[in-house]
């Protein structure tokens, strides 16, 4: 049964990879799942948003590591990937106030 498992969540984590693998930079987009929900408080959204945007970082590192390496990978997946999101965060802002 314990093998079942793991050769299931190994099997799950080697499709992962291979999808990731196969995106391009622009198509890295598609991992971003932050919707802003206007019914709900400006808390709540900022909460939202930071979970999705660990997992938007995660799977950008991810990529960035295997197709440009480990050097600089800090760096590169702060100033392409997030802080584009976080600027677009607090326009978002700004335009509800």
């Amino acid at each position: 049964m314990m093998g079942n498992i793991k050769d299931a969540v190994n099997k799950i984590n080697d499709i992962f990879d291979q999808d990731l693998h196969d995106k391009t930079r622009e198509q890295l987009e598609d991992n971003w799942l932050f919707k802003w929900r206007d019914p709900v408080s400006l808390e709540e959204n900022l909460y939202e948003f930071f979970d999705m945007l660990e997992l938007y970082k995660y799977s950008c590192s991810q990529w960035e590591e295997e197709k440009n390496g480990h050097v600089c990978i800090v760096g590169r997946v702060r100033d392409k990937y997030v802080m584009p999101k976080i600027k677009e965060l607090v326009d978002k802002i700004k335009q509800k106030k």
